[in-house]
């Protein structure tokens, strides 16, 4: 907004990236192979430096909570767990980072990728959608659309861009938004179902992979990555169950390892998150960013004393 750009009412701060896009593919549509592959295509440094226009005169600008600036590549995500979390910083999980180059052979000969307008980040969607639909990148495979809410519901897709929300730290993460969640928009609804196994613990039922959530994953359906399918639902919620630190890094190098072999997407980058304050406020009294956690500090606001 150009009424947010006058300096002189009002200043920003940078706080944690609480948004980080990601394209989940349909497994019920493209096999192991394919996935792994198709991962390897999609460019997240290209996608991101489109985005931003690096290096034009138009380049956005940034700058991340510790006041680097322009730190693109500090944005890029090789995991489900984002480059900023505590996981990947204390290097509890390895993201492979090198993908090496794709052999397109093993791809359809066109790959749809969808994404809903109709709710939250339309803008970044739009811009994301066209960057997809470049024919001179990821070699004039990819077909990008913004569809219905229906035709997301429906399945009928290879990939979905989506933006997954509201990460509040870098050390919890909702895994269920991103791999139970029903593929509908409208309607938020987790589909995870447990059971007690034989020695009383509740764990997660394999009913939990119904077909419904972005990934299409259906543990009922048999096939070569079911048994695969099963292990990662077990690690996924063991780590969001767990409380106990040692635990929850255990389970996060599995479910990472797991995620790796299965190859259900790729995570492209965080959006870096700003805030805008009036210049009413001294901004060194304004601290967004809390020990390992989104903390608010508003108490210790001040104003400014000129």
């Amino acid at each position: 907004s150009p009424i947010l750009g006058d300096a002189e009412d009002y200043f920003t701060k940078s706080n944690i990236a609480t948004t980080f896009f990601a394209v989940l593919f349909n497994t019920q549509r493209l096999n192991r192979e394919q996935r792994t592959e198709l991962r390897k295509l999609l460019d997240n440094k290209v996608i991101m430096d489109r985005f931003y226009k690096a290096g034009t005169p138009q380049q956005r600008n940034i700058e991340d909570y510790k006041g680097n600036k322009n730190n693109y590549s500090d944005y890029l995500n090789y995991s489900v767990f984002p480059s900023s979390s505590y996981y990947v910083e204390e290097e509890i999980v390895l993201p492979m980072r090198e993908k090496g180059t794709p052999d397109l052979s093993v791809l359809p000969d066109s790959i749809r990728i969808v994404a809903t307008m109709n709710f939250q980040h339309r803008e970044e969607y739009g811009e994301m959608l066209e960057i997809l639909n470049d024919r001179s990148l990821f070699n004039g495979k990819v077909r990008a659309a913004a569809v219905s809410n229906d035709e997301i519901k429906r399945g009928n897709y290879d990939a979905i861009l989506v933006a997954i929300d509201g990460y509040k730290s870098t050390f919890l993460f909702n895994l269920y938004d991103i791999f139970l969640r029903e593929p509908d928009f409208e309607t938020y609804k987790i589909n995870l179902v447990t059971e007690t196994n034989a020695k009383g613990e509740r764990v997660a039922a394999p009913a939990s992979f119904n077909g419904r959530n972005f990934c299409r994953i259906d543990a009922s359906l048999v096939g070569d990555d079911r048994e695969n399918f099963l292990k990662f639902l077990e690690h996924m919620h063991g780590f969001m169950y767990s409380n106990y630190i040692g635990d929850k890094q255990a389970y996060a190098g599995f479910l990472e390892e797991t995620e790796q072999q299965l190859a259900l997407g790729t995570y492209l980058f965080s959006l870096p998150s700003l805030a805008y304050f009036s210049t009413q406020f001294d901004a060194q009294s304004i601290q967004l960013y809390g020990v390992a956690s989104q903390l608010s500090t508003i108490e210790k606001w001040q104003e400014r004393r000129d």
